[in-house]
């Protein structure tokens, strides 16, 4: 048992309160997750008078960093997510208080009720109202949590929906625009009876455009007055739930006053997304050369030594690889001087526990070095391979230029189709789209998917056509990222229900998928037609909303930029 914790129980005295304070802040040897904990339920419990947020912060963040766990510990982790919310709260930073709050929800869907009360009301005060307007369905999912009925979780519910009413009405007081899912919202109020109330009037007024010049000021009012009705809600002890999985991103570290220790590890994916988009630049050069070219009267074979000229170009970028491999060395290097010190200590002791863990930390961090060096491996693999299959294309269609061009005439009179060195350059870009297309849509089916159980058998393989079914089992899938487009959007149609859950997918994006087969089949057959300038945008446009609903928003961006320069190109 911890010294704290037996002063905990006894009741500390100021001088004890002291000499913590004093203690954890000069010492920087602690490493016992007890320690921390109890030190801080002594100050945050028994310290009325000279409260440090900024400490105490840093307090609790230790004891979940030295090893205070939702599954060895559950009631004093909850705890600790609890005091650490609570100070997150009291220092205005609410993007943590979500962070916090969603990292139990992620170990435990059936978390007591608290957690997904608290992580609504928090959102009220951050961006996520936007998204809850749009799009209330898993807000009004985490509010109705109420195991019993209980009157006063009833009540705190209330005045949470009565937060999101007045913090809609200044969002979208500021926003005009803002979309709203007036029904669902209709229906929450109507289920907690607020129908009549002053908040739920003025929401309502403000979206059908009725804004008047003290709107701002009623809502402020609403906010502080559900903030005040808030407080004086006492809390109740929730019961214990068994531990499952629920997938929801944490998009801040829960250890935010942490130094990283290792920023390499840390840089790997951004850099990883660099050199994918330095790939999409690549493509980028491909188009604007060949138009420059094109311009200038220039001859199929100078068409063809630009290409090869770029083919080059991403070999090239392969040295980077290098740099890569020989930080995975460095990681193997730090993980047989952990190994090694392990060795040389007490098992069980303080220091051997904090050895462990920072062995168990390499090793993942070498794991998802390996993991992301394949990734762009392939990535380089993937756009040598659309650049020649580009290059290849271009010399098939000027070679049938003359005689496409007749048959086009004859066959499409009065249709907007390109010529073939427009079709060329238009198709060359498209495969590049399709390439960072089902490398995106890969990475968003492995991160929704993984947090099954049993994902890889269940989701991926119990959903492919036999043939690709018998390639599995031979082998030749290891990985989604292994799969083509038109697999990988196969599996995604398949697990529809369960990518629904926890992605506010609605029954429009579920046609985009849909819509996007065609997609990938009229970019397979795109070498055997004319190519039409409404259907190439078209498909453009349904490629760039479904970058959207894997939530890839700059490559979304990127391709719809693209379709509008498509749909301005004169025909020649």
């Amino acid at each position: 048992m911890s010294s704290y914790e037996k002063l905990y129980k006894v009741g500390p005295k100021e001088k004890d309160i002291e000499k913590i304070k004093k203690t954890f802040k000069s010492d920087s040897e602690i490493t016992s997750w007890e320690d921390y904990y109890w030190a801080s339920k002594c100050i945050v419990d028994y310290d009325l008078e000279d409260f440090e947020p900024k400490f105490m912060s840093t307090m609790l963040n230790n004891s979940l960093k030295y090893g205070l766990a939702y599954r060895t510990n559950k009631e004093y982790y909850l705890d600790a997510i609890k005091m650490l919310a609570s100070i997150y709260a009291l220092m205005g930073k609410y993007e943590l208080v979500l962070n916090c709050l969603n990292a139990v929800i992620e170990l435990d869907s059936d978390a007591p009720d608290w957690v997904f009360h608290d992580l609504v009301s928090a959102q009220n005060r951050t961006r996520s109202i936007k998204k809850n307007l749009k799009r209330p369905g898993m807000f009004l999912s985490d509010l109705a949590h109420n195991d019993g009925n209980k009157p006063l979780t009833k009540r705190k519910q209330e005045n949470i929906f009565k937060e999101f009413l007045a913090a809609g009405i200044v969002y979208i007081t500021e926003n005009p625009d803002a979309i709203v899912d007036i029904e669902s919202i209709t229906d929450a109020a109507m289920e907690y009876g607020l129908t009549e109330s002053r908040e739920w009037k003025t929401f309502v007024d403000v979206c059908n455009g009725n804004v008047s010049e003290d709107i701002k000021t009623r809502a402020d009012e609403i906010e502080q007055a559900s903030e005040a009705s808030e407080s004086s809600i006492e809390e109740t002890k929730e019961p214990e739930v068994e531990t499952k999985v629920k997938s929801r991103p944490l998009v801040i570290s829960l250890f935010p006053e942490d130094d990283i220790a290792d920023s390499k590890y840390m840089d790997m994916e951004k850099r990883y997304k660099e050199l994918v988009e330095r790939l999409s630049s690549v493509q980028a050069e491909l188009d604007n050369k060949n138009k420059e070219l094109e311009a200038a009267g220039l001859t199929l074979e100078q068409l063809n030594e630009v290409n090869s000229s770029l083919q080059a170009s991403v070999k090239k970028s392969q040295t980077d690889m290098a740099d890569y491999e020989r930080e995975l060395n460095e990681k193997k290097a730090d993980i047989e001087s952990l190994t090694k010190r392990l060795e040389t200590v007490k098992k069980g002791s303080n220091e051997s526990k904090e050895l462990e863990k920072q062995l168990e930390n390499a090793q993942e961090q070498k794991a998802e070095m390996v993991k992301q060096i394949d990734a762009v491996k392939q990535a380089l693999s993937d756009s040598e391979q659309k650049l020649k299959a580009a290059a290849e294309q271009i010399q098939r269609t000027a070679t049938e230029n003359k005689n496409l061009k007749e048959e086009l005439q004859k066959a499409q009179s009065g249709d907007e189709v390109f010529s073939s060195n427009q079709a060329a350059i238009i198709i060359g870009k498209w495969k590049s789209f399709e390439v960072i297309t089902t490398q995106k849509l890969a990475k968003w089916l492995n991160r929704n998917l993984s947090c099954f159980n049993g994902w890889w058998d269940k989701c991926v393989i119990g959903v492919l056509k036999p043939d690709q079914v018998l390639k599995a089992q031979d082998g030749h899938y290891a990985t989604l990222e292994e799969f083509d487009l038109a697999a990988l959007l196969r599996i995604f149609i398949k697990n529809w229900q369960r990518l629904c859950q926890y992605n506010f997918l609605t029954e429009s994006d579920r046609q985009t998928v849909i819509d996007m087969f065609n997609v990938r089949n009229n970019l397979a057959h795109s070498n055997v037609a004319p190519l039409n300038k409404e259907a190439v945008v078209g498909d453009l446009v349904t490629m760039s909303v479904f970058m959207g609903v894997i939530n890839a928003n700059t490559e979304s961006k990127e391709i719809v930029k693209y379709a509008k320069d498509v749909a301005s190109m004169e025909l020649g």
